[in-house]
Protein backbone atom coordinates (compact mmCIF):
# COMPACT_ATOMS: atom_id res chain seq x y z
CA UNK A 1 0.00 0.00 0.00
CA UNK A 2 1.26 3.26 -0.63
CA UNK A 3 0.82 5.60 2.12
CA UNK A 4 -0.72 8.51 0.76
CA UNK A 5 -4.00 6.33 -0.53
CA UNK A 6 -5.32 5.91 2.96
CA UNK A 7 -5.29 9.79 3.66
CA UNK A 8 -6.67 10.67 0.90
CA UNK A 9 -9.87 8.54 0.97
CA UNK A 10 -9.79 9.23 4.81
CA UNK A 11 -10.46 13.35 3.54
CA UNK A 12 -11.55 12.67 0.04
CA UNK A 13 -14.12 10.08 0.59
CA UNK A 14 -17.09 12.16 1.87
CA UNK A 15 -20.17 11.56 1.55
CA UNK A 16 -22.86 13.79 0.13
CA UNK A 17 -24.33 15.67 3.01
CA UNK A 18 -23.18 17.56 5.99
CA UNK A 19 -21.85 16.70 9.26
CA UNK A 20 -18.83 14.52 8.47
CA UNK A 21 -15.96 13.82 10.96
CA UNK A 22 -13.36 16.41 10.68
CA UNK A 23 -9.77 15.76 9.45
CA UNK A 24 -7.51 14.62 13.08
CA UNK A 25 -4.66 16.51 14.13
CA UNK A 26 -1.78 14.93 11.80
CA UNK A 27 1.59 14.76 12.86
CA UNK A 28 5.02 15.27 9.80
CA UNK A 29 6.78 11.88 10.61
CA UNK A 30 9.28 10.08 8.31
CA UNK A 31 11.52 7.66 10.03
CA UNK A 32 15.34 8.13 10.22
CA UNK A 33 14.50 10.98 7.68
CA UNK A 34 15.94 14.48 7.15
CA UNK A 35 14.35 16.86 9.53
CA UNK A 36 13.26 19.04 7.37
CA UNK A 37 10.21 19.04 4.84
CA UNK A 38 9.71 20.81 2.17
CA UNK A 39 6.00 23.15 1.41
CA UNK A 40 5.00 24.80 -1.80
CA UNK A 41 3.06 27.69 -2.95
CA UNK A 42 -0.49 26.01 -4.34
CA UNK A 43 -0.37 28.26 -7.03
CA UNK A 44 3.20 27.30 -8.29
CA UNK A 45 2.91 23.40 -7.73
CA UNK A 46 -0.19 23.53 -9.44
CA UNK A 47 1.95 25.21 -12.96
CA UNK A 48 5.47 23.09 -11.56
CA UNK A 49 4.86 20.50 -9.41
CA UNK A 50 7.29 19.90 -6.13
CA UNK A 51 9.59 22.16 -7.89
CA UNK A 52 10.71 24.88 -5.90
CA UNK A 53 9.81 24.83 -1.94
CA UNK A 54 8.49 28.20 -0.52
CA UNK A 55 9.63 26.55 3.02
CA UNK A 56 10.21 23.99 4.98
CA UNK A 57 8.62 22.89 8.42
CA UNK A 58 10.58 20.26 10.78
CA UNK A 59 9.56 16.75 11.74
CA UNK A 60 6.89 16.36 15.03
CA UNK A 61 5.26 19.83 13.46
CA UNK A 62 1.56 19.01 13.82
CA UNK A 63 -0.96 20.05 11.18
CA UNK A 64 -4.77 20.07 10.29
CA UNK A 65 -4.89 18.71 6.74
CA UNK A 66 -7.75 20.19 4.04
CA UNK A 67 -7.81 19.48 0.62
CA UNK A 68 -6.86 21.98 -1.95
CA UNK A 69 -9.56 21.65 -5.19
CA UNK A 70 -8.85 22.36 -8.75
CA UNK A 71 -11.50 21.28 -11.50
CA UNK A 72 -13.08 19.29 -8.94
CA UNK A 73 -10.22 17.38 -8.10
CA UNK A 74 -7.83 17.01 -5.40
CA UNK A 75 -4.27 19.04 -5.80
CA UNK A 76 -2.24 15.77 -6.59
CA UNK A 77 1.67 15.86 -8.54
CA UNK A 78 2.08 13.88 -12.01
CA UNK A 79 2.56 10.33 -9.93
CA UNK A 80 -0.95 11.01 -8.22
CA UNK A 81 0.42 11.44 -5.31
CA UNK A 82 -1.69 14.35 -3.35
CA UNK A 83 -0.62 17.63 -1.87
CA UNK A 84 -2.91 19.08 1.34
CA UNK A 85 -3.40 22.35 2.63
CA UNK A 86 -2.78 22.77 6.01
CA UNK A 87 -3.44 24.86 9.58
CA UNK A 88 0.06 24.45 12.05
CA UNK A 89 -1.20 23.80 15.37
CA UNK A 90 2.06 22.85 16.72
CA UNK A 91 5.86 24.31 14.95
CA UNK A 92 7.96 21.73 16.02
CA UNK A 93 10.57 24.12 15.77
CA UNK A 94 9.67 26.67 18.42
CA UNK A 95 7.66 24.38 20.44
CA UNK A 96 7.24 25.02 24.07
CA UNK A 97 6.21 23.36 27.10
CA UNK A 98 2.79 25.18 26.28
CA UNK A 99 2.36 23.44 23.05
CA UNK A 100 1.49 20.16 24.70
CA UNK A 101 -1.76 21.60 25.46
CA UNK A 102 -2.21 23.26 22.66
CA UNK A 103 -1.85 19.54 20.81
CA UNK A 104 -4.13 17.92 23.17
CA UNK A 105 -6.93 20.50 22.97
CA UNK A 106 -6.51 20.55 18.93
CA UNK A 107 -6.87 17.12 19.15
CA UNK A 108 -9.98 16.50 21.78
CA UNK A 109 -11.46 18.72 19.52
CA UNK A 110 -11.13 17.82 15.69
CA UNK A 111 -12.33 14.71 17.41
CA UNK A 112 -16.15 15.93 18.28
CA UNK A 113 -16.07 18.57 15.33
CA UNK A 114 -18.34 17.73 12.43
CA UNK A 115 -18.26 19.39 9.21
CA UNK A 116 -19.67 19.85 5.87
CA UNK A 117 -16.75 19.12 3.63
CA UNK A 118 -12.97 18.58 3.60
CA UNK A 119 -12.29 21.51 1.57
CA UNK A 120 -10.00 24.19 2.06
CA UNK A 121 -10.43 27.85 2.92
CA UNK A 122 -9.92 30.82 0.75
CA UNK A 123 -6.63 32.21 3.25
CA UNK A 124 -4.92 27.97 2.49
CA UNK A 125 -1.91 29.22 0.18
CA UNK A 126 1.00 25.94 0.96
CA UNK A 127 0.33 22.66 0.67
CA UNK A 128 2.52 19.61 1.82
CA UNK A 129 3.16 16.10 0.65
CA UNK A 130 0.23 13.66 2.19
CA UNK A 131 2.64 11.18 2.31
CA UNK A 132 4.59 12.77 5.24
CA UNK A 133 1.16 12.92 7.60
CA UNK A 134 0.54 10.73 10.02
CA UNK A 135 -2.94 10.68 12.85
CA UNK A 136 -0.12 9.84 15.57
CA UNK A 137 -2.05 11.53 18.83
CA UNK A 138 1.51 11.75 21.06
CA UNK A 139 1.94 15.27 22.77
CA UNK A 140 4.98 16.77 22.75
CA UNK A 141 6.75 15.79 25.46
CA UNK A 142 8.43 18.35 27.88
CA UNK A 143 9.97 17.68 31.59
CA UNK A 144 7.63 19.95 34.37
CA UNK A 145 9.48 23.24 35.36
CA UNK A 146 12.01 22.74 38.73
CA UNK A 147 9.70 24.01 41.75
CA UNK A 148 10.75 27.18 42.77
CA UNK A 149 12.70 28.10 46.62
CA UNK A 150 13.05 24.70 47.62
CA UNK A 151 15.77 22.02 47.66
CA UNK A 152 15.71 17.98 47.44
CA UNK A 153 17.42 15.92 50.25
CA UNK A 154 19.98 14.09 48.69
CA UNK A 155 19.16 10.48 48.39
CA UNK A 156 21.06 6.84 49.13
CA UNK A 157 23.38 6.18 45.89
CA UNK A 158 24.33 2.84 44.66
CA UNK A 159 27.71 3.89 43.80
CA UNK A 160 29.77 6.04 42.41
CA UNK A 161 28.32 5.51 38.54
CA UNK A 162 24.80 5.89 40.45
CA UNK A 163 25.61 9.29 42.25
CA UNK A 164 27.04 10.74 39.09
CA UNK A 165 24.10 9.53 36.77
CA UNK A 166 21.61 11.45 39.22
CA UNK A 167 24.11 14.47 39.17
CA UNK A 168 23.82 14.66 35.63
CA UNK A 169 19.91 14.26 35.89
CA UNK A 170 19.49 17.40 38.18
CA UNK A 171 22.48 19.29 35.97
CA UNK A 172 21.50 22.36 34.09
CA UNK A 173 22.69 20.75 31.06
CA UNK A 174 20.32 17.48 31.29
CA UNK A 175 18.03 20.40 31.63
CA UNK A 176 19.10 21.95 28.78
CA UNK A 177 19.32 19.42 26.12
CA UNK A 178 15.32 18.76 27.26
CA UNK A 179 14.62 22.72 26.29
CA UNK A 180 14.14 22.44 22.73
CA UNK A 181 12.10 19.91 20.87
CA UNK A 182 14.02 19.41 17.90
CA UNK A 183 17.16 17.89 17.63
CA UNK A 184 17.36 15.81 21.08
CA UNK A 185 19.59 13.19 20.75
CA UNK A 186 22.47 15.44 19.63
CA UNK A 187 21.82 17.93 22.33
CA UNK A 188 22.01 15.18 24.68
CA UNK A 189 25.39 14.15 24.02
CA UNK A 190 26.18 17.42 23.71
CA UNK A 191 24.42 17.89 28.00
CA UNK A 192 27.39 15.15 28.35
CA UNK A 193 30.25 16.50 26.93
CA UNK A 194 29.54 19.73 28.80
CA UNK A 195 28.87 18.02 32.47
CA UNK A 196 31.99 16.30 32.01
CA UNK A 197 34.21 18.89 31.17
CA UNK A 198 32.23 20.97 33.99
CA UNK A 199 33.03 18.37 36.68
CA UNK A 200 36.83 16.35 35.75
CA UNK A 201 37.77 17.85 39.15
CA UNK A 202 35.37 16.24 41.26
CA UNK A 203 35.66 12.59 39.25
CA UNK A 204 37.78 10.81 37.70
CA UNK A 205 37.42 11.25 33.52
CA UNK A 206 37.26 7.25 33.55
CA UNK A 207 34.24 7.17 35.75
CA UNK A 208 32.23 10.23 33.93
CA UNK A 209 32.51 8.41 31.06
CA UNK A 210 31.36 5.19 32.24
CA UNK A 211 28.19 6.81 33.91
CA UNK A 212 27.23 8.73 30.64
CA UNK A 213 27.54 4.91 28.94
CA UNK A 214 25.25 3.64 31.90
CA UNK A 215 22.88 6.23 31.01
CA UNK A 216 22.41 5.73 27.37
CA UNK A 217 22.47 2.17 28.00
CA UNK A 218 19.52 2.56 30.90
CA UNK A 219 17.66 4.80 28.29
CA UNK A 220 17.62 2.42 25.80
CA UNK A 221 17.00 -0.62 27.90
CA UNK A 222 14.01 0.97 29.41
CA UNK A 223 12.14 2.77 26.57
CA UNK A 224 13.41 -0.07 24.40
CA UNK A 225 11.20 -2.86 26.22
CA UNK A 226 8.09 -3.02 26.86
CA UNK A 227 7.20 -0.12 29.35
CA UNK A 228 4.02 -2.01 30.41
CA UNK A 229 5.79 -4.63 32.00
CA UNK A 230 7.30 -2.04 34.04
CA UNK A 231 9.20 -4.05 37.35
CA UNK A 232 8.20 -7.25 36.81
CA UNK A 233 10.32 -10.15 36.18
CA UNK A 234 9.58 -10.04 32.40
CA UNK A 235 10.53 -6.21 32.12
CA UNK A 236 13.96 -6.78 34.47
CA UNK A 237 14.91 -9.55 32.31
CA UNK A 238 14.11 -8.07 28.83
CA UNK A 239 16.11 -5.27 30.11
CA UNK A 240 18.92 -6.92 30.62
CA UNK A 241 19.02 -8.32 27.49
CA UNK A 242 18.97 -5.60 25.78
CA UNK A 243 21.63 -4.35 28.00
CA UNK A 244 23.35 -7.48 27.14
CA UNK A 245 23.14 -7.10 23.36
CA UNK A 246 24.70 -3.63 23.52
CA UNK A 247 27.57 -4.24 25.66
CA UNK A 248 28.66 -7.35 23.37
CA UNK A 249 28.07 -4.50 19.88
CA UNK A 250 30.48 -2.27 21.97
CA UNK A 251 33.46 -5.30 23.35
CA UNK A 252 32.75 -8.46 21.16
CA UNK A 253 32.35 -6.80 17.78
CA UNK A 254 32.77 -3.30 17.72
CA UNK A 255 31.49 -2.50 13.92
CA UNK A 256 30.78 1.39 12.82
CA UNK A 257 27.54 -0.40 11.22
CA UNK A 258 25.99 -0.75 14.76
CA UNK A 259 27.58 2.84 15.96
CA UNK A 260 30.34 1.61 17.33
CA UNK A 261 32.95 3.88 16.86
CA UNK A 262 35.77 2.22 19.50
CA UNK A 263 35.44 -0.87 21.92
CA UNK A 264 33.46 -0.19 24.98
CA UNK A 265 31.39 2.68 23.35
CA UNK A 266 27.91 1.71 24.89
CA UNK A 267 26.72 5.45 24.23
CA UNK A 268 27.18 5.14 19.87
CA UNK A 269 25.72 1.33 19.94
CA UNK A 270 22.27 2.51 22.08
CA UNK A 271 21.45 5.74 20.50
CA UNK A 272 22.39 4.11 17.12
CA UNK A 273 18.62 5.25 14.89
CA UNK A 274 18.61 2.18 12.55
CA UNK A 275 19.24 -0.05 15.16
CA UNK A 276 16.98 1.13 18.07
CA UNK A 277 14.15 3.02 16.42
CA UNK A 278 13.42 4.95 19.43
CA UNK A 279 16.14 7.26 19.16
CA UNK A 280 14.29 8.48 15.96
CA UNK A 281 14.11 12.39 15.95
CA UNK A 282 9.93 11.97 16.28
CA UNK A 283 10.07 9.94 18.90
CA UNK A 284 12.86 11.38 20.97
CA UNK A 285 10.18 14.31 20.89
CA UNK A 286 7.33 12.39 22.46
CA UNK A 287 8.61 9.57 24.63
CA UNK A 288 10.54 11.29 27.69
CA UNK A 289 13.85 9.02 26.48
CA UNK A 290 16.29 12.19 26.94
CA UNK A 291 14.33 13.48 29.73
CA UNK A 292 15.79 14.05 32.98
CA UNK A 293 13.24 11.59 34.74
CA UNK A 294 15.80 10.62 37.88
CA UNK A 295 15.13 14.30 38.96
CA UNK A 296 14.60 13.68 42.47
CA UNK A 297 11.60 16.00 42.86
CA UNK A 298 9.83 13.70 40.37
CA UNK A 299 10.38 11.13 42.79
CA UNK A 300 6.89 10.93 44.61
CA UNK A 301 3.75 9.15 44.49
CA UNK A 302 1.42 12.32 43.83
CA UNK A 303 -0.60 11.90 40.21
CA UNK A 304 0.58 14.93 38.75
CA UNK A 305 2.50 17.88 39.62
CA UNK A 306 2.70 21.82 38.38
CA UNK A 307 0.01 22.44 35.23
CA UNK A 308 -0.81 18.18 35.31
CA UNK A 309 2.82 16.38 34.46
CA UNK A 310 2.00 13.02 35.27
CA UNK A 311 4.37 12.42 38.18
CA UNK A 312 3.88 8.62 38.36
CA UNK A 313 5.41 8.07 34.96
CA UNK A 314 8.49 9.49 36.04
CA UNK A 315 8.17 7.13 39.72
CA UNK A 316 7.56 4.30 37.45
CA UNK A 317 10.70 5.30 35.52
CA UNK A 318 13.19 5.40 38.02
CA UNK A 319 11.37 1.96 39.66
CA UNK A 320 13.12 0.76 36.52
CA UNK A 321 16.39 2.27 36.60
CA UNK A 322 16.86 0.99 40.45
CA UNK A 323 15.84 -2.19 39.59
CA UNK A 324 18.26 -3.20 37.05
CA UNK A 325 21.08 -0.68 38.25
CA UNK A 326 23.43 -3.37 39.66
CA UNK A 327 23.06 -5.82 37.03
CA UNK A 328 23.35 -3.57 33.95
CA UNK A 329 26.60 -2.38 35.79
CA UNK A 330 27.87 -5.41 36.29
CA UNK A 331 26.78 -6.12 32.58
CA UNK A 332 28.60 -3.06 30.98
CA UNK A 333 31.38 -3.03 32.90
CA UNK A 334 32.09 -6.72 34.99
CA UNK A 335 33.84 -9.70 33.76
CA UNK A 336 32.59 -13.41 33.24
CA UNK A 337 32.28 -13.59 36.42
CA UNK A 338 29.50 -11.01 36.25
CA UNK A 339 27.67 -12.15 33.64
CA UNK A 340 27.52 -15.60 34.93
CA UNK A 341 26.44 -13.97 38.15
CA UNK A 342 23.64 -12.01 36.26
CA UNK A 343 22.86 -14.96 33.80
CA UNK A 344 22.71 -18.15 35.46
CA UNK A 345 23.10 -21.24 33.94
CA UNK A 346 24.13 -20.22 30.94
CA UNK A 347 27.60 -20.35 29.28
CA UNK A 348 29.44 -17.56 28.86
CA UNK A 349 30.30 -18.11 25.28
CA UNK A 350 26.40 -18.46 24.29
CA UNK A 351 25.93 -15.00 26.15
CA UNK A 352 29.00 -12.94 24.63
CA UNK A 353 27.21 -14.25 21.16
CA UNK A 354 24.19 -12.25 21.60
CA UNK A 355 24.15 -9.70 19.53
CA UNK A 356 20.44 -9.43 18.11
CA UNK A 357 17.79 -7.88 20.33
CA UNK A 358 13.55 -8.43 19.62
CA UNK A 359 11.62 -8.65 22.40
CA UNK A 360 13.16 -11.22 24.71
CA UNK A 361 10.36 -12.75 26.32
CA UNK A 362 8.92 -13.40 22.67
CA UNK A 363 12.31 -15.29 21.75
CA UNK A 364 11.50 -17.42 25.11
CA UNK A 365 14.87 -16.15 26.28
CA UNK A 366 13.25 -15.04 29.92
CA UNK A 367 11.74 -17.68 31.11
CA UNK A 368 12.13 -21.06 28.23
CA UNK A 369 10.00 -23.84 29.84
CA UNK A 370 6.97 -21.68 29.42
CA UNK A 371 5.74 -22.33 25.69
CA UNK A 372 6.41 -19.58 23.60
CA UNK A 373 4.13 -17.86 21.77
CA UNK A 374 4.58 -17.21 17.61
CA UNK A 375 2.93 -14.62 15.54
CA UNK A 376 2.25 -14.34 11.92
CA UNK A 377 -0.05 -12.30 9.61
CA UNK A 378 -1.91 -13.34 6.56
CA UNK A 379 -3.24 -11.14 3.63
CA UNK A 380 -6.80 -12.25 3.45
CA UNK A 381 -9.01 -11.63 0.98
CA UNK A 382 -7.30 -9.40 -1.31
CA UNK A 383 -4.65 -8.38 0.73
CA UNK A 384 -7.57 -5.88 2.86
CA UNK A 385 -7.13 -7.43 6.37
CA UNK A 386 -4.30 -9.27 8.20
CA UNK A 387 -4.93 -11.47 10.71
CA UNK A 388 -2.74 -11.95 14.15
CA UNK A 389 -2.86 -15.78 14.97
CA UNK A 390 -0.90 -17.29 18.03
CA UNK A 391 1.12 -20.22 17.36
CA UNK A 392 2.73 -22.85 20.21
CA UNK A 393 5.73 -24.84 18.83
CA UNK A 394 6.08 -28.43 19.43
CA UNK A 395 7.01 -28.62 22.98
CA UNK A 396 9.19 -31.64 22.71
CA UNK A 397 11.28 -30.15 19.96
CA UNK A 398 15.27 -29.51 21.34
CA UNK A 399 15.62 -26.84 19.94
CA UNK A 400 12.96 -25.29 21.50
CA UNK A 401 13.72 -26.18 25.24
CA UNK A 402 17.36 -24.52 24.67
CA UNK A 403 18.74 -23.21 28.40
CA UNK A 404 17.43 -19.78 28.60
CA UNK A 405 18.94 -16.66 30.45
CA UNK A 406 16.54 -16.26 33.35
CA UNK A 407 14.70 -19.22 34.85
CA UNK A 408 11.04 -19.97 34.83
CA UNK A 409 8.67 -18.47 37.51
CA UNK A 410 5.92 -20.04 38.32
CA UNK A 411 2.76 -18.01 38.22
CA UNK A 412 0.34 -20.73 40.25
CA UNK A 413 -0.75 -19.21 44.20
CA UNK A 414 -1.13 -15.61 43.30
CA UNK A 415 0.04 -12.23 42.10
CA UNK A 416 3.76 -12.29 41.75
CA UNK A 417 6.63 -11.27 39.63
CA UNK A 418 6.41 -12.27 35.81
CA UNK A 419 2.53 -12.94 36.18
CA UNK A 420 -0.12 -10.60 34.68
CA UNK A 421 -3.56 -9.30 37.00
CA UNK A 422 -4.90 -12.57 35.89
CA UNK A 423 -2.36 -14.59 36.89
CA UNK A 424 -2.15 -16.01 33.69
CA UNK A 425 1.89 -16.24 32.58
CA UNK A 426 2.66 -13.02 31.02
CA UNK A 427 4.20 -15.52 27.84
CA UNK A 428 0.86 -16.68 27.14
CA UNK A 429 -1.00 -12.79 27.16
CA UNK A 430 -1.85 -11.54 23.33
CA UNK A 431 0.69 -9.73 21.86
CA UNK A 432 0.43 -5.95 22.04
CA UNK A 433 0.25 -5.00 18.72
CA UNK A 434 -1.71 -7.93 17.37
CA UNK A 435 -4.52 -7.69 18.71
CA UNK A 436 -7.50 -10.50 16.54
CA UNK A 437 -8.36 -9.70 13.38
CA UNK A 438 -9.39 -6.51 12.10
CA UNK A 439 -10.48 -5.33 8.73
CA UNK A 440 -10.72 -2.08 6.77
CA UNK A 441 -10.41 1.25 8.37
CA UNK A 442 -9.21 -0.52 11.40
CA UNK A 443 -6.44 -2.22 10.21
CA UNK A 444 -5.65 0.98 8.94
CA UNK A 445 -5.36 2.45 12.41
CA UNK A 446 -3.33 -0.57 13.07
CA UNK A 447 -1.19 0.10 10.55
CA UNK A 448 -0.27 3.11 11.23
CA UNK A 449 0.41 1.66 15.04
CA UNK A 450 2.36 -0.45 13.10
CA UNK A 451 5.37 2.61 12.95
CA UNK A 452 6.98 1.54 16.20
CA UNK A 453 7.72 -1.90 14.89
CA UNK A 454 10.84 -2.35 12.67
CA UNK A 455 10.39 -1.21 9.12
CA UNK A 456 10.36 -4.77 7.76
CA UNK A 457 7.57 -5.74 10.08
CA UNK A 458 4.94 -3.46 8.85
CA UNK A 459 2.42 -4.46 6.90
CA UNK A 460 1.41 -3.70 3.47
CA UNK A 461 -1.97 -3.49 1.15
CA UNK A 462 -2.71 -2.83 -2.00
CA UNK A 463 -4.31 -0.03 -3.43
CA UNK A 464 -7.41 -1.91 -5.28
CA UNK A 465 -7.83 -3.95 -1.89
CA UNK A 466 -7.64 -0.49 0.40
CA UNK A 467 -10.21 0.96 -2.00
CA UNK A 468 -12.16 -2.35 -1.84
CA UNK A 469 -12.35 -2.30 2.10
CA UNK A 470 -13.19 1.39 2.18
CA UNK A 471 -15.84 1.51 0.16
CA UNK A 472 -16.98 3.92 -2.82
CA UNK A 473 -16.04 7.47 -2.82
CA UNK A 474 -18.79 10.06 -3.17
CA UNK A 475 -18.47 13.09 -5.73
CA UNK A 476 -14.76 13.20 -5.62
CA UNK A 477 -12.72 11.36 -8.64
CA UNK A 478 -9.89 9.66 -7.15
CA UNK A 479 -6.78 9.08 -9.29
CA UNK A 480 -7.13 5.65 -10.84
CA UNK A 481 -4.62 2.80 -8.93
CA UNK A 482 -2.59 0.83 -11.04
CA UNK A 483 -2.87 -2.91 -10.56
CA UNK A 484 -0.90 -4.20 -8.14
CA UNK A 485 -1.69 -7.95 -6.58
CA UNK A 486 -1.55 -7.69 -2.68
CA UNK A 487 0.95 -10.40 -1.34
CA UNK A 488 0.24 -12.46 1.83
CA UNK A 489 3.56 -12.71 4.09
CA UNK A 490 4.55 -14.27 7.03
CA UNK A 491 6.87 -13.05 10.43
CA UNK A 492 7.52 -14.90 13.31
CA UNK A 493 9.49 -13.92 16.36
CA UNK A 494 12.09 -17.69 17.48
CA UNK A 495 14.93 -17.66 18.86
CA UNK A 496 17.09 -17.42 15.65
CA UNK A 497 15.66 -14.15 14.66
CA UNK A 498 18.25 -11.60 13.88
CA UNK A 499 15.92 -8.70 14.87
CA UNK A 500 17.29 -5.35 15.27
Amino acid sequence: MKKCLFLLVFIAAVPAWAGIPATPVMTLYQFNGKLEIPYYEVEAFRRSGPASPAGFLTQGTSLIPCLVMRDGRPLTDRNGTPYVGFQIVVNSRTATPASTERFKAAWRQRQSLTVTNHHCGAGVRHVISIRKLYALNKAPFFDPPRPAGTRTAPRASSGELDRIVHTFHQSPQCEAANRHLIGRRASLQNAWDSFIRTHRNRWSEQSLRQAKHLDYTMRTAIFEGHLDRGCNAYGACERNIIALSIRNRGRESCSSQQGCRFPGDFQGVASRVSQYNIWDEYLTQVSGLTSCFLRADLGGNQATVGDGHNVRYYHKLQGMYAQNLDSMQRILFGDDQDLRAVFPNVSVGELKSLRHYYHAPAMGKCFPHHARVEYHRSGGQQGARFRADRQHPHSGSSSRRRAGIFPEISCSGGRRPGCGADRRPLSRLRHRWTQGVVAGGESLRALRHSARLPIRHRWTLSKNALLAALGPTAGVDLPRPRPRQAVPGRWRHADGHRGR
